[in-house]
């Protein structure tokens, strides 16, 4: 369950609560893409994006067995259920617990204090790695749903890479050792595979 909390979380910058109301018709598998429709939250539109698979085909097996251990006889929709002992059972996951899956990716990547890391960190990680990607503005915009620049702004001036960049600029040297930040940008970008490879779902 963490494993793909996680996948869903940074591919559609999703917030805590849109995973609790996450249900099981929002999802449609298109070939080697998964297309996710969330209904309108607090931006008031529609949450729509894709998953696509790594090279070593490891995030689309994991939704697709996440969705196989589903009890037929699951009494609701919410896509998210508690996984134990090898099983899935037919409770729904709570809103706590997503609030602690960040600190738990968190430990599993064996970064300082884990504990900093909260529910928010799958959106703040989200447009980190894609402005570390070398996204503009707009690319960050469409994928937090923000209409304000400045909100962009404030989640760009998070990223490593482009505190990285400014001081380069700033003071005319090399700077190799990222400073400390509450979201999983740099740790994700080389341990996303890692993590949905060694991680139960």
């Amino acid at each position: 369950m963490i494993k793909v909390a996680f996948i869903f979380g940074v591919a559609g910058e999703l917030r805590k609560d849109e995973l609790l109301k996450l249900e099981t018709n929002n999802g449609q598998k298109l070939g080697s893409k998964f297309l996710v429709t969330i209904k309108a939250s607090k931006t008031h539109t529609n949450t729509i994006f894709t998953i696509v698979d790594n090279e070593a085909n490891t995030i689309l097996n994991a939704i697709k067995n996440c969705i196989s251990l589903r009890p037929a006889h699951t009494p609701h929709k919410r896509f998210f259920i508690f996984y134990k002992n090898n099983k899935c059972s037919t409770q729904p996951v709570g809103i706590n617990t997503f609030s602690k899956i960040p600190s738990v990716i968190a430990k599993f990547l064996k970064l300082e204090h884990p504990h900093i890391y909260t529910g928010h960190c799958f959106r703040r990680s989200s447009a980190s790695i894609l402005c570390d990607s070398g996204a503009d503005f707009s690319a960050i915009k469409r994928l937090g749903g923000w209409k304000s620049t400045a909100v962009a702004e404030g989640y760009i001036d998070n990223s490593m890479q482009h505190k990285l960049e400014t001081a380069e600029k700033l003071l005319g040297q090399n700077i190799t050792k990222p400073c400390q930040s509450t979201s999983f940008s740099t740790a994700a970008s080389s341990s996303v595979t890692e993590f949905t490879e060694v991680q139960k779902t």
